[in-house]
């Protein structure tokens, strides 16, 4: 009878270290999935930029010297996407958005400290933007 306890209590034992590596694991894996957005998403605060309403639309000339843009929230925290994702711009980039009834405007100021290395050769309506230095703007009209 001794040994068939000590069988038993061995097996047990194995049986329930077994199961605690198991539920250790599991754990693990469900702290994974919960911290998901602060380890993927990698989001800068801000992260929403609002647009100014004004009334009058400012000029189209590249150069963005209107009041509304010296008035309007401006947002400078970007991130890279390429070559490191996630570490902060090399090059400071600041955008603002104003609109009026009709008409949503960027303002987008990038700074460069090596202007003369920009690459732009493709000025063409959906030309592949990858191969060039470039700034883009995606909204999401769902959100």
């Amino acid at each position: 009878m001794g040994d068939i306890l000590k069988r038993y209590s061995a097996t047990l034992y194995s049986f329930c270290n077994q199961l605690w590596c198991c539920w250790k694991f599991a754990i693990f894996i469900i702290s994974l999935l919960l911290c998901e957005d602060l380890v993927i998403a990698q989001v800068s605060l801000p992260n929403q930029l609002t647009a100014l309403k004004i009334q009058e639309a400012p000029e189209l000339d590249g150069v963005l010297n209107e009041i509304c843009w010296q008035e309007v929230e401006k947002i400078s925290n970007f991130t890279q996407r390429e070559l490191n994702e996630g570490e902060p711009a090399t090059e400071k980039t600041v955008v603002a958005a104003v609109y009026t009834s009709s008409t949503l405007y960027f303002g987008i100021w990038c700074y460069d400290s090596e202007p003369e290395k920009i690459v732009a050769k493709e000025m063409k309506r959906d030309f592949p933007h990858w191969r060039e230095d470039n700034f883009e703007i995606i909204i999401d009209s769902y959100h």
